[in-house]
């Protein structure tokens, strides 16, 4: 899968949750999603060892989060939040990383 394929499902995604992002930074952190395979572009919700993966190695490490169980209430939420949307089975990295930039200001990060 390539970025631009990765950007076109999480613009989606986001777009079904009435998100405009902003395209710029959904293309930066797309570039940075792993593309080995289609299960490294989505995050597994129910996936315990997943989401403390994604709370330890991109929340603390990219965005600051110190506080684990913190960090885990907004990942939990942001992932809530796809569920319900009609592509929501499939939740885009891209889509969630995108949520969670947002959701703590940290679009330099990504500049």
């Amino acid at each position: 899968m390539t970025t631009a394929e990765l950007v076109e499902k999480a613009a989606a995604q986001l777009g079904e949750l009435g998100e405009s992002p902003n395209m710029g930074l959904l293309e930066a952190i797309a570039a940075k999603v792993p593309k080995t395979s289609m299960d490294a572009t989505m995050v597994a919700g129910t996936d315990d060892d997943e989401m403390d993966y994604i709370v330890k190695n991109f929340m603390a490490d990219k965005l600051g989060e110190s506080d684990a169980a913190a960090g885990r209430a907004a990942l939990d939420a942001v992932v809530e939040r796809i569920a319900g949307c009609p592509s929501g089975r499939q939740k885009q990295r891209a889509a969630v990383y995108y949520l969670l930039v947002t959701e703590y200001g940290k679009e330099s990060v990504y500049a």
